[in-house]
């Protein structure tokens, strides 16, 4: 009776049934005392079991010995003397492992003892065959019981992972619909944004034309108002040098006292002192030493003259215009009335009355112009003097009597 194991390098090892116990009974000793760690990869596995579960796997043990790593380990185990017993099954190994030349006859043909143990137990297989068979079958229904445990748990996480998908399904299907209603919502508030954009931008339009079309009908308006003024001017200009003409054969003396007009009578314009030309410093000076004359100052016309104050700040040109008047007015014992445009000076800046100057202030939106026009209709019918080089003004207070002098003859005047 022979035991046949096939080698990996597929050369069949046939010996006895004594023999290959003998070898399977020297590599069991090596395989229990030997560290698992020092022991070849082909037969770790083996490490540690008994001699008894080792039969079992006598073809792949015996198998092993076609290794060159394992024969290797196994070689430097008997070299180290390990072995204590079966000095013939350790002698036995060392064939297997060194292989000599005729290994594989000596291997058929070596005699090993057989040990007490060996003789009185029954052969490997015949005696654990039962036992095997045993094993096997608990290790198949162990097998199949984990396997049915396996089946149950695949099925209940197949069930769970269905129940999860299912949830996440809804809740995908649930954040769909909340985005579907976010971007319509979204979309409804853009279109209103922007239909009130464009009603926005048709108000701004329809202002914008309303408002150039009241501009260009205020720019109509104005400039049909400066021909009527200009107009108005030229006619009052045409019945002053009338006026002047015929107050040319009575003139009087520049000391002599101002012709009072008659009551409920219009105003006359001075005339020119004799020898004198009507834009000369002179000319102002004789007329503002008639008695009862009144004298009206353009303030900003004056400051702003050449020669004037127009170095100076708004403030500063109005102080100094007020104080070289009052002077003026005082030297003389005139009245003397200066006008500004209040348009240009913060609320509280005008002043009281001041001996024989009066500062007046335009009221927006009248300018200071209109104010001084509305001045001279409130003044009594004498003779007032009003200075300003202002060609328009000149014009309107020629028409209401008003004395005209311009403003560098007040300057030459007063400094």
């Amino acid at each position: 009776m022979s035991a046949l194991a096939d080698s990996p390098s597929g050369m069949p090892l046939r010996l006895s049934e004594q023999a290959a116990s003998a070898l399977l009974r020297a590599l069991g000793a090596y395989l229990r005392s030997t560290p698992r760690r020092e022991l070849p990869g082909a037969l770790r596995r083996f490490h540690g079991l008994r001699q008894a579960a080792l039969g079992p796997h006598a073809p792949q043990i015996l198998s092993a010995l076609d290794l060159e790593d394992v024969r290797a380990r196994v070689s430097e185990y008997l070299q180290e003397g390990r072995p204590r017993r079966g000095r013939s099954e350790a002698e036995l190994l060392r064939v297997a492992v060194e292989r000599p030349e005729g290994w594989m006859e000596k291997l058929e043909t070596h005699e090993v003892t057989p040990t007490a143990t060996a003789i009185a137990r029954p052969p490997l297989r015949a005696r654990e065959s039962g036992q095997l068979v045993e094993r096997e079958r608990k290790k198949a229904e162990a097998a199949r019981a984990g396997e049915r445990r396996a089946r149950e748990r695949g099925r209940a996480l197949e069930t769970a992972s269905a129940r999860t998908i299912a949830a996440l399904q809804d809740e995908v299907g649930a954040l769909k619909a909340q985005t579907r209603t976010a971007l319509e919502t979204e979309a409804a508030a853009q279109r209103r944004a922007a239909k009130l954009v464009d009603e926005k931008q048709r108000v701004e339009r329809k202002r914008r034309r309303d408002l150039e079309a009241a501009r260009s009908s205020e720019k109509d308006l104005r400039a049909k108002l400066k021909g009527v003024k200009g107009e108005l001017a030229a006619s009052r200009a045409q019945t002053k040098e009338l006026e002047r003409r015929l107050g040319a054969f009575e003139r009087p003396n520049p000391g002599a006292p101002a012709r009072p007009a008659e009551p409920g009578g219009p105003r006359r314009p001075l005339a020119v002192p004799h020898g004198l030309f009507e834009d000369d410093p002179s000319t102002l000076d004789g007329w503002l030493g008639m008695t009862g004359v009144t004298l009206v100052v353009d303030g900003y016309n004056v400051s702003k003259h050449e020669g004037g104050f127009k170095a100076l700040e708004l403030e500063g040109q109005r102080e100094r215009v007020i104080d070289e008047v009052g002077r003026l007015a005082s030297r003389k014992k005139i009245v003397a009335i200066v006008v500004f445009d209040g348009a240009v000076v913060a609320p509280g800046s005008s002043r009281p009355r001041r001996g024989a100057i009066r500062v007046e202030y335009s009221r927006p939106p009248e300018s200071a112009d209109d104010h001084l026009v509305g001045l001279l209709d409130e003044l009594p019918p004498s003779p007032v003097v009003v200075v300003t080089s202002d060609q328009e003004l000149q014009g309107r207070a020629s028409a209401l009597g008003a004395t005209i002098a311009t403003s560098g003859q007040l300057l030459e005047l007063i400094r």
